[in-house]
């Protein structure tokens, strides 16, 4: 049987599937895996909440984001260059 952060992880995937460019969906899967202690895909979907939250001029959660990003880097250690949200751009 899943449990409760899988359920979360793959009907938060589902819904991406039809809207990939929804920062709130992506921050929220980031969450999730954090919450697992999965911290690169944490890191990534955090990033690339970031990212969509800038393109849509939401500045402040752009930045809230971004430093959730930057803390979840520190606390599993992950070098910059691998935390660049699934290569959609350069970091």
């Amino acid at each position: 049987a899943l449990g409760s952060y899988e359920v979360a992880i793959l009907s938060i995937k589902r819904a991406l599937a039809s809207n990939a460019n929804d920062p709130d969906l992506n921050f929220m899967l980031g969450e999730v895996y954090d919450e697992i202690n999965d911290g690169l895909s944490a890191s990534n979907y955090a990033e690339v909440a970031k990212r969509l939250y800038k393109k849509k001029g939401k500045y402040k959660q752009a930045a809230k984001a971004g430093e959730y990003a930057r803390n979840l880097q520190k606390k599993y250690n992950i070098p910059q260059e691998s935390a660049c949200g699934f290569g959609m751009m350069a970091c």
